[in-house]
C-alpha cells in the first residue's frame, strides 16, 4: 500500500492535470463568447444540508455535446423561519 503523501501528491498531480485540460477544452467556447456557468442548488430535507453547485456545458466545433461540473459544496442556511 502506497503511503499517505504519496497518495496525496498523486491525487494533487491529477487535479493540476484535470484543471489544464479543462482549461484547454474550454478555450474555443470562451473565445466565442458562448461558454455559460449553470448555477445548481439542492437540499436534502432528511438532514437539512443545502448544497451548490456549478456545471459548464456547450457544443464543440464538432457538434459534441460537453459538460462538466466545476464544483459542488455544502453549506448551511440561514434560518428563514419568520420571528
Amino acid at each position: 500500500m502506497r503511503h499517505r503523501l504519496s497518495i496525496s501528491n498523486h491525487i494533487k498531480q491529477l487535479a493540476t492535470t484535470s484543471r489544464q485540460q479543462l482549461a484547454s477544452k474550454c478555450v474555443e467556447p470562451l473565445s466565442a463568447q458562448a461558454l455559460p456557468i449553470i448555477p445548481d442548488m439542492w437540499s436534502y430535507k432528511h438532514n437539512q444540508i443545502g448544497f451548490l453547485g456549478a456545471t459548464i456545458a456547450y457544443i464543440d466545433a464538432t457538434f459534441n455535446f460537453r459538460c462538466f461540473d466545476l464544483f459542488f459544496r455544502d453549506y448551511q442556511e440561514l434560518n428563514k423561519q419568520s420571528e
